[in-house]
């Protein structure tokens, strides 16, 4: 996956407006829910080997939110990571040594909390399944309740990304 089909995939998963019809929401709320996929190209002249590094420095993704995922407003780099955004307040990280994608405790860097993809590119295409999950479910409660169902999207947002190491992530992200 590449970052301009990330970003293609990504706004076509948009709700519609009539979605949020008798939610009671403000339409302040909605119209902030729906310039989340909204997303800006930036006139960046660095390329990288890596689909989920083009994304954060060739695009404005400070709207977005998949679950508890938020992306950094830009890619940041150290010696041995290169900082793509948090899940919550912990930090998602790609790692330059090994290319894998990992969360690590905020208040601890040098602690692992989990893997989450192989690389970048496979982390996309499992975010891209988590956020269908999660926008589906904002609407349909009995979509969301479906543990069968939670538990078939957890393997299969796994499997994209790598592989069963993966799981404990998309436990945490989708709950």
């Amino acid at each position: 996956m590449t970052a301009e089909s990330f970003v293609i995939t990504f706004k076509m998963q948009v709700p519609d407006r009539e979605s949020f019809n008798g939610m009671g929401l403000p339409e302040d709320y909605i119209e902030q829910e729906l310039s989340m996929y909204d997303i800006k190209q930036r006139n960046n002249l660095l390329l990288y080997s890596d689909s989920l590094l083009n994304l954060v420095n060739d695009y404005d993704l400070s709207k977005i939110q998949i679950g508890m995922i938020t992306f950094k407003s830009e890619l940041i780099e150290d010696d041995e990571y290169y900082y793509i955004g948090n899940i919550e307040v912990d930090l998602i990280v790609k790692s330059k040594l090994t290319g894998i994608i990992q969360v690590l405790e905020f208040d601890n860097p040098s602690h692992i909390l989990c893997d989450c993809a192989v690389n970048g590119d496979q982390l996309l295409d499992a975010l891209l399944i988590c956020d269908s999950y999660i926008t589906k479910g904002r609407f349909d409660d009995e979509f969301r309740e479906n543990d069968e169902i939670r538990t078939a999207m957890i393997e299969e947002c796994a499997d994209k990304a790598g592989g069963s190491s993966y799981i404990e992530f998309y436990q945490m992200l989708l709950g």
